[in-house]
């Protein structure tokens, strides 16, 4: 498997760690996860790096019914120095231990589903002409990926502070201030329907 030149340092996704996040996905989050080989999923959603993502309320046949649900997709094996140095918004990966990043990767995407329930919508802001707002629309993405960060972060390590990034402090006052000016964006939180 190629995933740069130099990669030494790989995270597997194992049987026994998927049937835990399978777990935490149906029950935390009313989600189900998908599997995708890492090398299908560069580029993935605007990112050089892409280790799991949300596909946003489908319908699956489930229990012998069919069911509407998120689906996480998520890598099997993660580069663990390319998700150490992700770009976040606030957050350092540097923080995350090895044996608990697929933990984190499925809480965030459960943390888009429960907080983001917007985030299709909000996919593009508009001006009273009609025409995208980019920077807008990219503050409020980037607000939805906070959201999921911070969530994530709580739902692991619950008595620890966040770990911030070196000079994040001028972006989040701005991300706070978008998403105070869109707080129908923002507002409320879903309840997930346990699977």
């Amino acid at each position: 498997m190629l995933l740069s030149a130099k990669t030494k340092d790989l995270v597997y996704l194992t049987a026994d760690l998927l049937s835990e996040l399978l777990s935490i996905a149906r029950t935390k989050g009313g989600c189900i996860i998908e599997v995708k080989d890492t090398r299908n999923m560069t580029n993935v959603c605007q990112y050089e790096f892409t280790f799991a993502y949300l596909l946003f309320e489908g319908d699956i046949g489930f229990g012998g019914h069919t069911v509407r649900c998120n689906t996480i997709s998520l890598v099997n094996c993660i580069d663990a120095e390319a998700f150490r140095t992700a770009r976040r918004p606030e957050m350092s990966f540097e923080s995350i231990p090895r044996d608990q990043v697929y933990r984190f990767l499925v809480y965030h995407e459960i943390g888009h589903a429960l907080l983001n329930p917007i985030w299709p919508k909000s996919k593009t802001i508009r001006n009273v002409d009609g025409t995208v707002n980019q920077e807008k629309t990219e503050m409020v993405q980037w607000g939805c990926e906070l959201r999921a960060d911070r969530f994530a972060w709580k739902s692991l390590f619950p008595s620890q502070p966040l770990p911030r990034r070196d000079g994040c402090e001028s972006m989040v006052r701005s991300l706070e201030s978008v998403m105070w000016s869109h707080k129908d964006l923002f507002a409320g939180a879903r309840v997930p329907k346990p699977l």
